[in-house]
Order: C-alpha cells, then sequence, then structure tokens
C-alpha cells in the first residue's frame, strides 16, 4: 500500500501522518507496522506508534514488543512492558523478569512489576496492594489504577484502606465549571463494582456450585461492611 511506502519517507512528519492514516484503513497487518515504527528515529512518530498500538495489540505482536523492552526509549519500553502485560501470555514472564534486573529507568521498573504482577506474581501483588495501607506521594487513586490493572478481584479485600479516604481522586464535570472531584473512596467502591462482574462472570462459567469463588465470605462481609458505612456517612453529609 501507498501508506507503507510513505512510512519510509526521510520527513518523520510524513511518515507520523502516514502512521495515523494506517490506522484508519482496516489493514490487517496494521499492528505488526505500529511495532515496528516503535524503533523509528523520530520521537513524535515512536509516540504515535505507541498510542495507536494501545487498543490494537494482540499476541501476534507480542515478540516485537518483547523486543521493544530493549528500546532505547524509556516511553516506549513502559508502553511495551504494560502491553505485554494486558496480553497475558505467561512466557512473557521471563523476558520482563529479565529486563526489570537491568532497568535503569525507575517508572519503566514500576510498570515492568506491574506487568509481571498482572501475570500472576503474587509477591508484587502484595506489594502493589500494600501501598493502599502506607500510601505512596501519588496518593491512594494511583495504586487504585495499578490494582485495576493488576485485574485480580482477590485483591477485593485489600480495598478498605481506600474505604476510609475522602481525598480527592480526579477532576468530574466539565473543565470550564467550578472544580469538583471524586473521591479515593468513591474510586475504590467503583473497583469493587467492576470486582464484582468479573466474579459474577466467573461464578456463571463454572459448575454452578460456587467452585469459582475467589472471595471468601469473610472478605465479603468486611467489603460490603465497609461499603455500607461509606454510604451512610455521604447520605448524612448531603
Amino acid at each position: 500500500p501507498m501508506l507503507i511506502e510513505l512510512l519510509g519517507s526521510e520527513d518523520p512528519e510524513v511518515r507520523e501522518l502516514a502512521l495515523g492514516c494506517l490506522v484508519l484503513t482496516g489493514y490487517e497487518k496494521t499492528a505488526q507496522v505500529l511495532v515496528e515504527r516503535l524503533a523509528d528515529d523520530d520521537g513524535q512518530v515512536r509516540t504515535r506508534a505507541v498510542q495507536s498500538l494501545r487498543s490494537r495489540h494482540d499476541s501476534s505482536v507480542l515478540p516485537g514488543l518483547i523486543e521493544n523492552l530493549a528500546n532505547p526509549d524509556p516511553t516506549v519500553r513502559s508502553a511495551a512492558a504494560r502491553m505485554i502485560g494486558e496480553i497475558g501470555d505467561p512466557s512473557a514472564v521471563k523476558p520482563l523478569s529479565g529486563r526489570l534486573e537491568d532497568e535503569p529507568d525507575i517508572e519503566v521498573s514500576e510498570q515492568l512489576k506491574l506487568a509481571l504482577a498482572r501475570l500472576g506474581d503474587e509477591e508484587l501483588k502484595d506489594e502493589f496492594a500494600s501501598r493502599l495501607d502506607a500510601p505512596p506521594l501519588g496518593g491512594r487513586y494511583k495504586t487504585l489504577r495499578d490494582l485495576e490493572y493488576i485485574n485480580d478481584p482477590r485483591l477485593a479485600g485489600r480495598l478498605l484502606p481506600a474505604l476510609r479516604d475522602t481525598g480527592n481522586a480526579y477532576q468530574i464535570g466539565h473543565p470550564a465549571e467550578e472544580p469538583r472531584y471524586a473521591r479515593v473512596c468513591d474510586a475504590a467502591v467503583n473497583l469493587i463494582a467492576r470486582c464484582e462482574r468479573v466474579i459474577a462472570v466467573k461464578s456463571v462459567g463454572g459448575s454452578g456450585r460456587g467452585s469459582n469463588r475467589i472471595v471468601t465470605p469473610d472478605c465479603e462481609a468486611r467489603i460490603t461492611g465497609a461499603v455500607c458505612s461509606r454510604i451512610t456517612a455521604v447520605s448524612y453529609t448531603h
């Protein structure tokens, strides 16, 4: 296709534009082309490739993403690690772990750990969940986002500290209006609701006798009690 030829242009603006057009065409090898562009000499082209890949990555591009764990651009390395975790192939654990040992960038190391946690590393899951007890500089909301990425409903019982946190999490409403914020506890309730949907799906897919139950009754009771307490507190303050 002509767009593929334009990706060989010496002008980075032409390459970026061609890449942006390519993702709109339905070309069957778009994801593979995007992975190749992660090694482009121009930062804007690499950024475009990363942004487009976020909604188009699957197991077919896993080898290319693993290769990009050694990309000179830390933004690309971080994005590659995140997408590898989302693909969910256990064979990626070894290259992720190997890169983590040699990774000099703190933010990339964090994303490598998140990917490994999503792929099943229980120690790293516990490390991220424990940050709700002693929140890092970014606050509990960042940790909630990390746990959402890890995507393990069994961590729902660790969300209790966040359910007590009434600090601001993120801005809501129209930017031109007076700022309003969702609270950390609101974000925690939303995450628990998503966990409950995952649990329900797993239960339906099981034997029908609760064999796939992944939240213990005690854990469920504590979560329910905390959520009810938060709802009661909100009802009295509004």
